[in-house]
């Protein structure tokens, strides 16, 4: 599944804080289905072309608020999401953008 969404024209966020956001997105969206599907779910990935935001996700070091913000919400709605990382030439949610 594949989700578009404009950035703000306010603050002029990176890149990788838009990619991480679309991770945020995809955790809450996984929570989401998980919790109205009928089926059991034994494994839920994640697929990012971000690099960056990946290492975000995996990183103990203090962060910006913002970084930290999104990486509890994506461990609070995926906890055991697999989280995995695509070439964007590969990616298929990237024929949109």
């Amino acid at each position: 599944m594949a989700k578009s969404r404009l950035s703000p024209l306010r603050a002029t966020p990176t890149i990788p804080r838009l990619e991480l956001s679309a991770i945020t997105i995809g955790a809450k969206l996984a929570s989401f289905l998980q919790s109205q599907l009928d089926i059991p779910i034994q494994q839920s990935y994640i697929w990012s072309d971000s690099k960056v935001a990946l290492m975000w996700t995996k990183c103990e070091k203090s962060l910006p608020v913002f970084i930290r913000n999104c990486m509890n919400s994506i461990k609070t709605n995926a906890p055991s999401a697999i989280l995995r990382y695509i070439p964007g030439d590969q990616n298929p949610a990237d024929i949109g953008s």
